[in-house]
């Protein structure tokens, strides 16, 4: 079975490359990705499929796979991608909360077999919720036909898949919107309050915690990991030495740092006790638009709106739209500890 060398997400970005480039003209986007990558690279077939049926082949195939690849490129940057034992689910699809485990007994020949009542909640089901973000880069980078480049186009789509679902999963203050934002898994979690000790603080969370340990992991902010990489007890030995802004352990469980949660606050979270549903991200051109460089824009816009023509400016706008949905986990399961 071939195995592909190439660095995932990199269909996905060379394929919005070459509709930029092409000014979206599937015959123009075709002769650009063979020139630049080859008569027989993916974006290339893909490009072709366009306008020749019968070259449509594995295409589609290639397409799914270019997208799918943005989401497995982001996923070990985000937050749920770390998380022990999270599940995987499918949108629109009617779940049921996951029962106890069911009853295993040894059971003698001809004996009766033992089976556990089981006590079903509500079925749940799942619907795709939009995560939304602008990017926004030079006509210059695009264009350039430099690895580097090309790398750094598709950092900014990935970071910006990235944030956006750590932020909103993790901020306590986000309390959902109907239909259109999930609510945090910390919103209305249980909150230990700062004593000044930040260790013993840690402690009462464990304390606190009903969830299960195995699955269960410290996120917070990269600065909270630099604090407890440097507390130390009276005698100066560090009290969790293994830990980095990368990770590492405290308390026998490992620690998530992300720059996509509140900066003062640490929480233990069960990864296996809430599942998450995430598509592959719409990826949409824009030259010719006009937009506001503001992360709170008007709306509608006012006479004091300030507007960027990306035209004028010689930019490019990407709009980026993450399909994405989470259940909520049970009470205890989640843990905040305020640091400040």
């Amino acid at each position: 079975m071939p195995v592909s060398i190439r660095p995932r997400g990199q269909t996905a970005v060379r394929q919005v490359i070459a509709e930029v480039l092409s000014k979206n003209d599937p015959v123009a986007g075709a002769a650009f990705a063979a020139a630049r990558w080859g008569s027989n690279s993916p974006v290339t077939q893909i490009q072709r499929a366009a306008v020749t049926p019968n070259a449509r082949g594995d295409a589609d195939a290639l397409l799914r796979v270019s997208q799918t690849e943005i989401i497995e490129s982001a996923e070990p940057l985000t937050i749920y991608g770390r998380l022990p034992g999270l599940a995987r689910v499918p949108f629109d699809t009617s779940l049921l909360p996951d029962p106890a485990d069911p009853l295993v007994q040894w059971v003698g020949e001809g004996a009766p077999k033992p089976v556990a009542a089981l006590a079903l909640g509500t079925p749940q089901t799942l619907t795709p919720m939009k995560c939304t973000g602008v990017c926004v880069l030079t006509d210059a980078l695009v264009r350039s036909a430099t690895p580097a480049a090309e790398k750094l186009v598709s950092r900014k789509f990935t970071r910006a898949c990235v944030k956006a679902i750590d932020v909103a999963m993790f901020d306590p203050s986000n309390a959902g919107v109907v239909d259109a934002k999930p609510a945090a898994i910390t919103s209305g979690a249980p909150v230990i309050a700062s004593t000044g000790d930040l260790a013993a603080d840690m402690q009462s969370a464990l304390d606190a915690y009903a969830g299960n340990l195995s699955t269960a992991v410290w996120v917070c902010s990269t600065r909270i990991a630099c604090t407890l990489a440097s507390l130390h007890d009276t005698s100066g030995v560090l009290s969790f030495p293994s830990v980095s802004v990368r990770g590492g352990n405290a308390l026998g469980l490992p620690v998530v740092p992300s720059d996509g949660v509140p900066a003062d606050l640490l929480t233990l979270v069960d990864g296996a006790s809430f599942a998450i549903a995430v598509e592959p991200p719409n990826i949409r051109v824009a030259r010719h638009a006009v937009v506001q460089m503001d992360s709170a824009p008007d709306d509608p816009a006012t006479a004091s709106t300030v507007q960027v023509s990306l035209w004028q400016k010689n930019l490019v706008g990407f709009l980026i739209e993450q399909p994405a949905n989470w259940t909520q986990p049970p009470v205890g399961s989640v843990v905040v500890v305020a640091t400040t």
